[in-house]
């Protein structure tokens, strides 16, 4: 049998390893989990097993508007769909996920796990924006303009499409997340901006 391969990555506080035979694996998912990859001790461990491949773009987009069934009973949280399927265990933290190699599969699993097992917090569909401690949430459905402004802002962008808002003692915190495009970080939620189109286009002058 070939060596497990390790892959752990740390969500806004929530580690997860994921193990994998196969070596494609850990390359399916490095482009978009490379920058939160940690050392830390994870909560959950995932056996991933392959099921297929996703060989063009045609077949990823029937992998990705396939329906979700998303179930949290007791200590045990599934997910199930004509092409995934996982299931973990929340008090020992095992748990297996069956899926094409491909990050959608593990996309799902870890916006589930987010969901249900970070106490004193909510998944937000935005932009998160932060500089010298403090975060902006910019929020709207898509084609808002999440993605523009998120790569406007250069490094002060964060991420582009989902963001975790956390409340502690002292108050909330917005937290980045990997999807679609992001990268650590965060601060103290300084305020939710709720992005629309305006009636003009405005260009930068020299452009």
């Amino acid at each position: 049998m070939p060596p497990l391969r390790r892959f752990t990555v740390d969500l806004a506080g929530l580690a997860v390893a994921f193990e994998a035979a196969d070596e494609a694996w850990p390359a399916a998912l490095a482009p978009r989990y490379g920058a939160f990859a940690t050392r830390r001790a994870p909560r959950f461990v995932i056996r991933l097993t392959g099921a297929g491949e996703v060989r063009d773009a045609a077949a990823l987009a029937r992998l990705m508007a396939e329906p979700l069934d998303i179930v949290a009973a007791g200590d045990r949280l599934t997910l199930r769909s004509a092409s995934v399927a996982a299931a973990v265990d929340l008090t020992t933290g095992q748990g297996e996920l069956s899926a094409p190699v491909h990050r959608h599969g593990v996309d799902s699993l870890l916006r589930a796990l987010l969901a249900f097992t970070t106490p004193e917090s909510l998944l937000l569909h935005g932009a998160l924006a932060a500089a010298d401690g403090r975060a902006f949430v910019c929020a709207g459905p898509s084609g808002a303009g999440k993605s523009t402004l998120a790569a406007l802002l250069g490094e002060r962008g964060l991420c582009d499409e989902l963001c975790l808002l956390r409340r502690g003692e002292e108050g909330w915190t917005a937290h980045a997340l990997p999807y679609w495009h992001g990268r650590p970080g965060g601060g103290r939620l300084a305020g939710v901006r709720l992005l629309a189109h305006g009636p003009d286009h405005l260009w930068p002058r020299g452009t």
